[in-house]
């Protein structure tokens, strides 16, 4: 509400993070670590969003089920959204 976009359960959250995506937020609207669960049905303007939330030096966790993709708009690859996941930094849980 602060940045005049309002948005309801029953309203379309990929129309209200594209206008989000429009908005120069302040630095004290910023975090330094955001935890994202269910990242498995995240659009992909979505980690846009998230990319301009953190911080310069923010961590960003990812939890993600890859098995359990249920939306159309979650049809995407990890560097299609621009995040390296591979190397040291990348932990997968198999069971």
């Amino acid at each position: 509400n602060r940045y005049g976009i309002r948005w309801d359960t029953d309203g379309d959250i990929d129309t209200a993070i594209e206008r989000l995506l429009d908005i120069e937020f302040n630095e004290e609207d910023k975090y330094d670590v955001i935890l994202c669960d269910e990242v498995q049905d995240f659009g992909k303007n979505w980690f846009k969003l998230i990319d301009r939330l953190k911080k310069e030096n923010s961590i960003v966790i990812f939890c993600v089920d890859e098995t359990q993709r249920i939306y159309d708009r979650s049809i995407w690859k990890w560097k299609h959204v621009g995040i390296e996941a591979r190397g040291r930094r990348v932990l997968i849980l198999r069971k």
